[in-house]
């Protein structure tokens, strides 16, 4: 059948720089060998004659675009003058005779994608050409079954490459196609999956949701296979979630995952969402209590702040169940089935939950504990000993420093007040301290380093007037930038700041250079609303990690929809960072709370200059988290927010007084609908901001309530400067 798809009139170039090489245009027979050793796509430039140079100044714009030049490095660059003769060219006869086309190809000569009416819009074209190179896996097996004659089952696998790659209209027509065609052959199999294709593709707009969901629904009662009977189940558990009815949703994601194969992407992605509902599957839940065992249930995400349901499978001998929050009981469950709601507040602090069951005779029948909101790759490192509060000459220091799997122990500082003491390297991680004179006041420090660059830190008091033992003791961190004229002021000592907590004047000491090292966040909203400007946000990340951060610097990379995810740890490697962000994809709702949350967790652990850049459209439609909450977390770990909107659908609402207000105080900068010209200008400050921090620490003389803000000032007397510090902070 011919289908003609998205076009985009395209420009000739023999010769393209593509990330800052020369890529040869190959003859379109040395292509389709290349494409075939590589497993690659082709992008093939089909001309009319040696004359057609329409668009040719276009293409070579294009081409040193970093987007584009990004996914056709990744591709088989190809020329062809006039269609070539010969069966293994079917699917360019078409264009014979017709003028200048730029055509996705795949490895055997078939045309994915004619690409047309975008030209010279290099975005749009920037955008089709990286969502089809994502798909190249689905689109050379299209191309593998229809060598070996399963032209059907080539034409679904087809369909469904573009409706992955978000060309729904295409899709569309294609299954309608396929459907028809399947009739006239009795294919019932093939049929049902043209049928699940298309609505897969009818519940991506609000008009054919509906019937979606009906032909769905009779899929799922009379499939002739198991892959179409999951797949339409896992699909009805999508269309449940997104109606807000979770019971429905998780029925539906249980009947997916019975009935898929195992192991397969169904069974993976209805586990997936089963996680995230709050549940698991029932054959696996079925062995857990079998074998004794007593199992959490709850929301699998990232963040988990607020009101969350928790769910205890136990054996049919359970007559109660107590659950402990951080070692404090706050539920007796005597009824099934055993679940209660619990707050975990507004921040994403680390919790641990335990369940225990009993029996009718009040013996226990097990445990299970688990870990909240903790970010495992973390750095630690803690003061075990001395225990006690009050040393009159000696004390023997002792620290056990916790290192993230794969990395190395760099060393641990240990400080006496601001004097460093001592660097241990192996254990036992333990020094003899003498005080400087008899029960003298002060405080030890330990600061663990890795191989990576992370830093923690870990203080205790000693010695405190009152003789009232130290619950806790808060070693607060102050990062202040200070400005004379619009330029930073470097060399300012700790005697130079004048720091208060809610008025009171503290002992501060700077801790930081400007040479010191950073380390740098980046949070990418890559939601459906920003499907226009996802290439452009690419690129404006790539242009900061490239142009703005040092060889000794740290990054790491989140992208948020509904969810936020960890797309590329903290490394100083940029080839990693700019790999990653160039896999973006756009789709999905927008949690920029939780997103902001998530990505704030990442510096746990992480000393030294930090800074968040979170590149959004502003326009939030889901989560969990909170505004405050994400300022009050923001605060407790000290890393300012700069918060980079992006313009993208007109119409879509945004709380710009919000995201201004988390900027400002923390101590970051909020800035408004930038474009690329400004860029350079806005990278520069946040780095400069950044590099030009004053880490400023203390520990806080305060006893007001841990759940209490403590207010913070920063000031340089005797100097006409501007310093912008974070205007307080909640004790962790």
């Amino acid at each position: 059948m011919s289908l003609r798809i998205l076009v985009l009139a395209f420009g000739f170039l023999f010769v393209a720089a593509v990330a800052d090489a020369q890529r040869t245009w190959l003859p379109l027979d040395d292509a389709l060998k290349t494409a075939q050793a590589n497993g690659r796509l082709i992008l093939l430039d089909l001309r009319s004659g040696p004359s057609d140079k329409r668009g040719d100044a276009w293409i070579d714009r294009a081409s040193k675009t970093s987007s584009v030049a990004r996914t056709m490095e990744l591709m088989v660059l190809a020329v062809q003058t006039n269609v070539p003769e010969g069966d293994a060219f079917k699917d360019l006869q078409q264009f014979r005779g017709r003028k200048r086309h730029l055509l996705v190809v795949d490895p055997r000569g078939g045309v994915v994608m004619d690409l047309d009416d975008a030209f010279g819009d290099i975005d749009s074209f920037a955008i089709a050409l990286n969502a089809l190179r994502e798909q190249t896996t689905a689109f050379i097996r299209a191309a593998e079954q229809r060598r070996v004659g399963m032209y059907l089952r080539s034409t679904l696998t087809w369909g469904n490459g573009l409706l992955d790659a978000g060309f729904t209209n295409d899709a569309t027509n294609i299954f309608t196609d396929a459907i028809e065609t399947a009739k006239h052959d009795n294919d019932q199999e093939s049929w049902q999956g043209a049928r699940l294709g298309l609505a897969a593709a009818n519940m991506r707009s609000i008009n054919t949701i509906d019937s979606a969901f009906r032909d769905l629904q009779d899929l799922a009662a009379h499939a002739v296979t198991n892959e179409i009977q999951s797949s339409a189940w896992l699909l009805l558990g999508h269309i449940y979630r997104a109606r807000f009815k979770p019971k429905n949703a998780i029925d539906a994601y249980q009947h997916a995952f019975t009935l898929a194969p195992k192991p397969s992407p169904i069974a993976d992605a209805a586990r997936r969402h089963l996680d995230a509902l709050g549940s698991e599957p029932e054959p696996e839940l079925r062995a857990e209590v079998a074998a004794g065992n007593v199992h959490l249930l709850f929301p699998h995400r990232s963040v988990l702040v607020g009101k969350i349901d928790f769910g205890v499978a136990t054996s049919d001998d359970a007559k109660r169940v107590d659950l402990f929050l951080d070692d404090v009981r706050v539920a007796e469950l005597a009824r099934r089935p055993f679940r209660a709601k619990l707050n975990l507040g507004g921040v994403p602090h680390v919790h641990t939950l335990r369940a225990v069951a009993w029996d009718g005779q009040e013996r226990q029948l097990g445990v299970e504990t688990v870990t909240l909101n903790d970010r495992a790759v973390s750095l630690g490192v803690s003061i075990v000993a001395p225990r006690e509060d009050r040393v009159a000459t000696r004390a023997m220091v002792e620290v056990k420093p916790r290192v993230p799997e794969g990395n190395r122990l760099a060393g641990v500082d240990l400080y006496w007040n601001d004097k460093k003491l001592v660097t241990l390297t192996a254990a036992p991680f333990q020094y003899d301290l003498t005080l400087p004179s008899p029960s003298a006041y002060g405080f030890i420090r330990a600061v663990a380093r890795d191989d990576s660059g992370a830093t923690a830190e870990d203080v205790k008091l000693l010695n405190a007037a009152g003789g009232v033992a130290q619950v806790g003791v808060d070693a607060v961190q102050v990062y202040a930038i200070v400005q004379e004229h619009g330029r930073y002021v470097e060399g300012l000592k700790s005697s130079d700041f004048v720091v208060k907590e809610d008025g009171v004047a503290v002992s501060a000491q700077v801790q930081s250079g400007s040479a010191d090292p950073i380390s740098v966040g980046l949070a990418l909203d890559t939601s459906a609303s920003m499907r226009a400007s996802m290439m452009e946000v690419a690129d404006y990340a790539n242009e900061f990690v490239k142009g703005s951060l040092g060889p000794a610097d740290q990054t790491f990379v989140v992208t948020f929809d509904e969810q936020p995810r960890l797309l590329q740890p903290l490394t100083s490697d940029r080839g990693r960072v700019s790999a990653s962000i160039d896999n973006v994809q756009a789709h999905g709702g927008t949690a920029i709370f939780d997103a902001i949350l998530f990505s704030l967790q990442q510096f746990r652990g992480v000393g030294g200059k930090r800074a968040l850049v979170v590149f959004t459209d502003g326009f939030n439609n889901g989560g969990t988290a909170t505004p405050d909450g994400v300022l009050q977390y923001a605060r407790e770990i000290g890393v300012p927010l700069y918060i980079v909107q992006i313009y993208s659908v007109a119409g879509t609402s945004f709380d710009e007084h919000t995201l201004n207000r988390m900027a400002d105080a923390t101590g970051g900068a909020y800035f408004r609908f930038v474009r690329k010209v400004d860029l350079p200008r806005i990278f520069a400050q946040i780095r400069d901001d950044t590099r030009g921090e004053y880490l400023l620490t203390y520990v806080s003389p305060a006893d007001k309530s841990r759940r209490e803000l403590r207010r913070i000032s920063v000031e340089v007397p005797g100097r006409r400067v501007s310093v912008r510090a974070t205007s307080g902070y909640y004790p962790k």
